[in-house]
């Protein structure tokens, strides 16, 4: 099953393959508030690059007859989450805490047979994410949004794996350092 992931202002439908298109989804984003559809990325996850400038940040989505997802020049310390085997539940089982944030603790609990553990990182740019509460296995994917025309980022549209532990995802289109005529297509395993 595969979670939408959506980075970029959007307006999409899904649809079953090699069928007759069947509507599933239509968000435009009309209105103030993200409907039940939708989840905003509280902090980054497991799968963050060691090299990552941005951490997404619930603040950074507004919805205003429209998506609008925002990165910000807000350097600072944030929580990030990893995931640790429960019979190895303590702070020694992640990466080694960035020594910018000397301050914020490694905290680690149980979490049914995971141990997850909020492991502080420093970043330069908080960003603004969505991804959809439902998983599709399969499906057309359309989407409508505008690139941001700034250097040194990297808006996306991903098709990603729903399964604990798994890399596994799909880069639909990632514009990188936004060059608005140039993007990849990209299949993670």
């Amino acid at each position: 099953m595969k979670r939408i992931i959506l980075v970029c202002v959007i307006s999409f439908c899904f649809g079953e393959i090699f069928a007759q298109q069947n509507l599933i989804v239509n968000e435009n984003f009309n209105g103030t508030l993200l409907s039940d559809l939708w989840q905003t990325q509280g902090n980054s996850g497991p799968n963050i690059s060691e090299t990552a400038q941005q951490i997404f940040v619930p603040n950074n989505v507004v919805v205003n007859n429209g998506l609008k997802l925002f990165l910000k020049y807000q350097p600072g310390c944030y929580y990030t989450w990893q995931y640790c085997d429960a019979n190895n539940c303590n702070p020694s089982c992640t990466v080694a805490p960035d020594p910018q944030c000397p301050y914020m603790p490694v905290n680690c609990q149980i979490q049914g047979d995971h141990c997850l553990c909020l492991v502080p990182k420093s970043f330069v740019y908080t960003a603004g994410m969505i991804y959809s509460k439902d998983t599709y296995l399969y499906g057309t994917f359309e989407i409508s949004c505008k690139i941001p025309s700034n250097t040194n980022t990297n808006p996306a549209f991903w098709l990603s794996s729903d399964a604990l532990g798994e890399c596994e995802e799909i880069d639909m289109f990632e514009f990188m350092n936004c060059s608005s005529s140039e993007f990849k297509t990209t299949i993670h395993k």
